[in-house]
């Protein structure tokens, strides 16, 4: 069975309200749910997803089933309305509608455009799109609700891949912890620190799991979850930042 969460790869560039560049194509049509249904994902269980199947956001995408839910948001895979089999299925994260929290969702999603507008290489998600729109459901009112469309990786958290192989090899360990150390330098070298460093946070493509014919080819690890980052002076977090923006380009 595929496992998928949100983020790697690369299709495209920043697209949406707080971003540049150009979204992926997508044609008009219907909704591509047939290669969604080639994919042997199964929702997460729990309590009922926000939004049902087929729901469809700024027009331009859908979402198929929920793959996973948390205290603020759920996640859901997706596909671009009118794509066709060879466009990848992406991932929707949807807010809750709590109108007691901030929007943690929308400064997180600035935060991904950001970092990765000023550092390609960094390994987090890319993100799509940032926006709100009415969510209509048939169990309960409409309301507004920020999406961000992101990246969909194949892949599992670190701390399942640890549960589920019990140890890495060396190799593994080794090249994991020195992408992970490259991932939070670029961070910090942009000004920001993460503040929930910790191994669920932590996407695994499966090409980085230890085999028996000897070390993987490919190792990748993406740093995900950035509600709590934190944006602090790159010499000193006490010493007033200086750093001068463009009108367009200032930091969330």
């Amino acid at each position: 069975m595929a496992r998928y969460m949100y983020g790697g790869g690369d299709r495209g560039g920043v697209y949406g309200p707080e971003g540049s560049g150009t979204p992926p194509s997508a044609a008009d049509g219907g909704v591509a749910v047939s290669i969604i249904e080639q994919l042997e994902v199964k929702p997460t269980l729990g309590h009922q997803p926000l939004i049902p199947p087929k729901t469809e956001f700024a027009g331009k995408y859908s979402a198929v089933r929920r793959l996973g839910y948390g205290t603020f948001s759920e996640i859901y895979l997706g596909a671009e309305i009118g794509a066709d089999s060879t466009v990848p299925p992406i991932a929707l994260k949807v807010e809750k509608p709590l109108r007691c929290v901030p929007r943690v969702l929308t400064y997180e999603a600035k935060v991904m455009q950001w970092l990765k507008r000023h550092d390609p290489s960094i390994a987090i998600p890319q993100v799509y799109f940032l926006g709100t729109d009415m969510v209509i459901v048939p169990w309960g009112p409409s309301y507004p609700t920020t999406v961000v469309a992101m990246q969909l990786c194949p892949g599992e958290s670190l701390s399942v891949v640890r549960r589920r192989i019990g140890k890495f090899s060396p190799f593994s360990l080794a090249a994991l912890g020195r992408g992970m150390l490259d991932t939070l330098h670029r961070m910090h070298k942009l000004g920001y620190i993460h503040r929930d460093v910790k191994p669920s946070n932590w996407l695994v493509s499966s090409s980085t799991e230890d085999s028996a014919g000897g070390p993987p080819p490919k190792l990748e690890c993406l740093l995900i979850d950035f509600g709590l980052a934190k944006r602090v002076d790159a010499t000193h977090p006490s010493e007033e930042d200086r750093t001068i923006y463009a009108a367009d380009d200032q930091p969330p």
